[in-house]
């Protein structure tokens, strides 16, 4: 994707994310007044030094509220959008329209590691759409690593990263994740076309073992163990 592409998709999110959240003012469904026109304040001159405290404060101003996001070219997780959620990558997003590649990493790492989990999950949800996304894998292998589940599933669920830029066996350990924490992978996105031999064994023994100790088995396990793939070694 070249840097103009990925700026109009950047925009085309900005746009809709604060559209969804002028709608929640207007309908009341966001607590303080008016939390859209303190976010668009925040977007106008945003900056290295005043990002994280937008990113922070983005949870007390707009709340966990479930809005309608519309025209934007995002996979809506499995419990919809928050209202800060959508805050935090507009915020993420707008940094990422004005700034450069090395600067959207560095504000990337410095939101995630020093964030909370909520945080953390919306920094995830963005990597894909920064410049150079394949530089923030250590982020991203963080989230799949971390014990806390909305964490896991902002990077493993309704989200391309993982299968854009994780290698074989970062990809892996999210779907065995996935089965092991009774995440549905049909939320992975685009694990058909990730599918390989070794994951195809790891499914294979997990499935085993679950039988021997007569625990039960995922079921949609076969989403990986069938069909095997076809550059499958015997």
């Amino acid at each position: 994707m070249s840097h103009t592409d990925a700026s109009a998709i950047r925009q085309t999110t900005v746009n809709a994310l604060c559209r969804a959240l002028e709608a929640a003012d207007a309908s009341g469904a966001v607590p303080s007044i008016p939390s859209s026109l303190w976010l668009q304040r925040q977007l106008i001159d945003i900056s290295p030094s005043s990002l994280p405290t937008a990113f922070s404060l983005a949870g007390r101003k707009f709340g966990e509220r479930t809005v309608q996001l519309e025209g934007a070219p995002l996979s809506t997780p499995q419990l919809g959008w928050s209202t800060a959620l959508c805050a935090r990558l507009a915020l993420l997003l707008r940094f990422a329209l004005v700034h450069p590649a090395e600067a959207q990493r560095a504000l990337a790492r410095e939101l995630y590691y020093k964030g909370d989990s909520a945080e953390k999950c919306a920094v995830l949800r963005c990597l894909a759409l920064l410049d150079e996304p394949e530089q923030l894998v250590l982020v991203a292998t963080d989230g799949i690593r971390s014990h806390v589940q909305p964490v896991f599933e902002a990077i493993a669920c309704e989200n391309p990263y993982a299968s854009r830029h994780l290698d074989d066996a970062a990809f892996n350990q999210l779907v065995m994740k996935a089965f092991f924490t009774g995440v549905a992978v049909r939320r992975i996105h685009g694990l058909p076309r990730r599918l390989n031999p070794e994951l195809h064994r790891m499914a294979l023994d997990f499935e085993a073992e679950r039988l021997a100790a007569g625990r039960p088995v995922p079921c949609d396990l076969n989403e990986v163990t069938a069909p095997a793939p076809l550059n499958l070694s015997p």
